[in-house]
C-alpha cells in the first residue's frame, strides 16, 4: 500500500490490528499508532554538503519503544528495541509532501541499520544506508553527529512524530 500525503491531509493506515494515522499540516508531521509515542520536534536549519557535512539546529525528543516501517521494495525495516542506542538512522527531510510506502509495521532491530527514511518533496523513499538514533533526548546537531555520512538532513519545518 502506498499513501501520498499532502499538506493538511490525513491518511489512515490499518495493518495487523494496528491503526496508524499519518498527517502533514504545513509545519508538522504526525504519525500515531500502536499505543506508543515518539516525538521529534524543533525548528530546523540545515547545511548539507557531499554527504559529509550536516549541521542541524533544533530539539529532538524521542519517547518510544519501537518504530516500524515497511520499505518501498517490500523489505520490512524496524527500529532497535529502544533500549539500544547504537543502531544507525538516516533521515533526509526536505518537504512536507511525501508518500508512505507500506502499511506493515513490524519490529526487529539491526535491520534498520541499513535503511534510510527519505522525506522530500518527492514520494517518500527508503533505501539502504546507515543512520543512527539514540533513545535519549538530544539536539538535531547531536543526532547528526552520530551519523557518519551526512545522514541527517531536515527542512526548516517543525517535525513531530508520534508512534
Amino acid at each position: 500500500q502506498t499513501s501520498t500525503i499532502k499538506q493538511g491531509q490525513t491518511v489512515n493506515i490499518t495493518s495487523g490490528g494496528q491503526h496508524t494515522t499519518i498527517s502533514a499540516g504545513g509545519q508538522e508531521l504526525t504519525i500515531k499508532g500502536g499505543g506508543q509515542t515518539a516525538t521529534v520536534t524543533g525548528n530546523v536549519t540545515e547545511t548539507y554538503k557531499n554527504d559529509q557535512s550536516t549541521t542541524i539546529t533544533g530539539t529532538l525528543t524521542i519517547k518510544a519503544k519501537t518504530i516500524n516501517i515497511t520499505s518501498s521494495d517490500g523489505v520490512s525495516v524496524q527500529t532497535p528495541s529502544w533500549k539500544d542506542n547504537c543502531h544507525g538512522l538516516k533521515w533526509v527531510a526536505t518537504g512536507a509532501n511525501f508518500a508512505f510506502y507500506g502499511s506493515n509495521l513490524a519490529l526487529t532491530g539491526a535491520s534498520l541499520k541499513h535503511t534510510m527514511l527519505d522525506i522530500s518533496h518527492n514520494p517518500l523513499s527508503i533505501s539502504k544506508t546507515n543512520f543512527k538514533l539514540s533513545n535519549d533526548p538530544m539536539t538535531f546537531t547531536q543526532l547528526g553527529a552520530l551519523v557518519t555520512n551526512g545522514a541527517l538532513r531536515l527542512s526548516t519545518k517543525a517535525l513531530a512524530i508520534f508512534l
